[in-house]
């Protein structure tokens, strides 16, 4: 098996929010509200710093269980075989799912601590958001 040519370096939180509502309604629906950012590192080729957003809003009138807010970023390299039109999509959408899954890990270890049972984020089409970016349509996404 071959090894991917992007390489997560390391990642940190930049802000963690969960915040239980005491009138929480378990069958509410959440909005996922997604935002990436990626630059480039112009003095070492192939580097990138990659910023997630993820909040957590009701999709409709009812009060979810948690609200919540968490921003993660992470520093990526791609392979120096890897073709250069390429990296940018490559890092905007397996880096920011890399993201994403330690965003999903972290929630749900929080909220598992909660009043309310674990919230687990359903998965993101990251290629669909990345997209949606790109034509200037605000990326939201729902659980399922």
């Amino acid at each position: 098996m071959s090894q991917s040519p992007l390489q997560l370096d390391r990642y940190f939180f930049v802000k963690i929010s969960l915040e239980a509502n005491a009138k929480g309604d378990p069958k509410a629906v959440y909005n996922i509200e997604a935002k990436t950012d990626v630059s480039r590192d112009e003095s070492r080729d192939g580097h990138f710093l990659v910023s997630l957003t993820v909040r957590l809003k009701s999709l409709d009138d009812a009060l979810p269980c948690y609200d919540g807010e968490v921003v993660v970023m992470g520093y990526f390299h791609v392979d120096q075989d890897y073709p250069p039109q390429k990296c940018e999509p490559l890092v905007a959408i397996n880096g920011a799912s890399i993201l994403y899954g330690a965003i999903r890990e972290m929630v749900s270890n929080l909220s598992a601590r909660g009043p309310w049972p674990m919230l687990v984020l359903a998965p993101l089409n990251f290629a669909a958001l990345n997209r949606e970016a790109k034509e200037g349509v605000e990326s939201v996404g729902q659980p399922t």
